[in-house]
């Protein structure tokens, strides 16, 4: 079995709904699988897998799982055949997943992934086991969901993948079917995110949000907001938009948000560029004494 993990970026410029470096804006290829099906087979005597004789062999289940427990719930998880193919579209139904002849094995494939965590389906059929070889690729179509439907951002995932296979013999049960493991691909997100454990709209503060931008171009940035407690956020018309090319960029806290049952929030910036290339603050004004409190914040990348 041969694994081929590839690492995909989902873009900062579309609040992580495309991937940046697919094979298209909704369509990447995590990985690619290759083997023949005797690599998941075990001779019970410790024999070779040609003495017992197996008359079929099948890959009977893949499973494709999130170490770190993220929701896959932004795609549908598929594995093709032909694992270049830039229009590559899941299966409809389980009766497409693999045929009982090579000649009309169309899609290889698992699972349309309709929110269970883990994406696992049976694969039907078998094939003579010496004219078989699986050469896949590990796919994700990012999948719009709900009532009205919309795509959920992609987030930074890392994958494994599992086959098992099963076997039939003409010498009796002398095979045993084995399952093998291996990478099957990375998904990061790009551009530079700060976190601002404090930003407030109170009488008597003006608090506001200062990027510097020494790209040559300008930048898309997006400010999401995470609630105190009690209290709700609502994304102002500033929450997204662009820093300048080369000039700094202030934004008030009123324009970014505002928050009802509350007089503060916080928030996470994400920037379309690389980290040596902003700089993020924030400056707090006391209106009725006119002092100043800045805080520059360490830029990371995503």
């Amino acid at each position: 079995m041969i694994w081929g993990s590839n690492t995909t970026i989902a873009s900062a410029a579309t609040d992580f709904t495309e991937f940046r470096d697919g094979l298209s804006p909704t369509l990447a290829r995590l990985g690619k699988l290759k083997t023949t099906l005797t690599e998941g087979l075990v001779a019970a005597d410790g024999g070779s897998i040609r003495s017992q004789r197996p008359r079929h062999v099948r890959p009977d289940r893949f499973t494709l799982s999130e170490v770190n427990q993220q929701d896959m719930k932004f795609g549908t998880f598929f594995l093709d055949l032909d694992p270049d193919n830039a229009t590559a579209d899941p299966p409809t139904s389980s009766t497409d997943w693999v045929s009982a002849t090579a000649a009309n094995l169309k899609n290889f494939a698992f699972a349309d992934n309709t929110g269970k965590p883990f994406a696992t389906g049976t694969i039907v059929g078998s094939l003579p086991w010496n004219n078989m070889i699986v050469d896949a690729g590990i796919c994700v179509r990012l999948t719009k969901r709900g009532d009205p439907a919309v795509q959920a951002p992609v987030p930074t995932s890392t994958f494994k993948a599992k086959m098992d296979f099963a076997a039939s013999t003409t010498a009796g049960a002398g095979i045993v079917a084995d399952s093998v493991t291996g990478d099957a691909g990375v998904i990061k997100r790009d551009g530079t995110v700060v976190h601002i454990p404090f930003l407030t709209v109170a009488d008597g503060y003006e608090h506001r949000l200062v990027i510097v931008n020494r790209n040559p171009k300008d930048v898309k940035y997006t400010v999401t907001f995470t609630d105190q407690a009690g209290g709700t956020s609502t994304p102002g018309d500033m929450a997204k938009g662009s820093a300048a090319a080369n000039a700094m960029t202030t934004i008030d806290a009123a324009d970014l948000v505002t928050v009802a049952d509350s007089s503060a929030t916080s928030a996470t910036v994400t920037i379309v560029s690389d980290p040596s290339k902003v700089d993020i603050a924030t400056a707090l004004k006391t209106t009725g004494s006119g002092s100043y409190d800045t805080v520059l914040y360490k830029a990371v990348a995503n």
